[in-house]
């Protein structure tokens, strides 16, 4: 279900923060600005609108790990494809459940309801921290990778504070290896997908019908793709909150 606009004024509400170069800023789990609301310190994924064509809102950002994402929808946008680029080269695209809570699901509600303008694509470069002014500067979305996966563990066993500092509630993509699908303890209808990313358990606890009905059929040692946010780990193992998703590259 498409989130609404906190405010009783539809026409004068949306869910970016700020406009920068015609790109948009969002939060995630942010209520709905009006216009002239001064954005709360927090960090912010700047998401460019593409524009509609058939029916179809395109979306692009970067995920400041190097990466441009493309986002596309077919109205109502319950499923948005998302593609990611390095440089020129398509790395993988993957099907995804709308997520209103998210950044790119409030860029789709902005869109859904008339509130953005249309740009042309960028090119497939990160964008710089962008300066509000000169006292506050709010960061693009950090996204860490399989590169930092040991380091994210070590943190959490050695130093849980460092850990929920740099690392707690931050982006993670990777590719890895499917190792087991297991049923989660605390629910009946979720499961626990359990990838190997450099050599390290990443588990992502999903009910996701979607996710579920494509990792039936895996095998072990099948090379995936996993995203999420860093939740915490357990025993040596990185777990990613809910509304992650593993999804199959081969």
């Amino acid at each position: 279900m498409l989130c609404a606009p906190a405010s009783s004024s539809a026409e004068d509400t949306h869910y970016y923060a700020m406009v920068r170069e015609g790109a948009y800023g969002y939060t995630g789990d942010s209520p709905a600005h009006k216009p002239g609301d001064l954005p709360a310190p927090a960090a912010v994924i700047f998401i460019r609108f593409l524009g509609e064509s058939g029916n179809v809102l395109r979306f692009q950002w970067n995920n400041g790990a190097g990466n441009v994402i493309e986002e596309a929808c077919e109205r109502p946008c319950a499923v948005v494809k998302e593609s990611q680029y390095t440089g020129d080269r398509l790395d993988f695209t993957t099907n995804k459940t709308f997520a209103a809570h998210t950044g790119i699901g409030q860029a789709i509600s902005d869109g859904l309801s008339g509130k953005l303008t249309a740009v042309s694509a960028g090119s497939h470069k990160p964008n710089a921290p962008v300066a509000i002014n000169p006292v506050e500067t709010v960061e693009t979305a950090v996204a860490f990778s399989d590169a930092d996966v040991k380091q994210i563990i070590i943190a959490s066993q050695n130093n849980e504070m460092r850990f929920d500092r740099d690392y707690k509630g931050k982006s993670f993509s990777a590719a890895g290896t499917f190792d087991l699908a297991s049923k989660s303890l605390m629910s009946k209808t979720e499961y626990r997908i359990e990838v190997l990313v450099a050599g390290k358990p990443v588990d992502c606890f999903t009910e996701d019908t979607s996710i579920l009905h494509s990792v039936v059929d895996w095998q072990k040692g099948q090379k995936v793709h996993i995203d999420g946010i860093i939740g915490r780990t357990t025993l040596g193992t990185l777990i990613l909150d809910s509304g992650c998703r593993v999804d199959s590259v081969d």
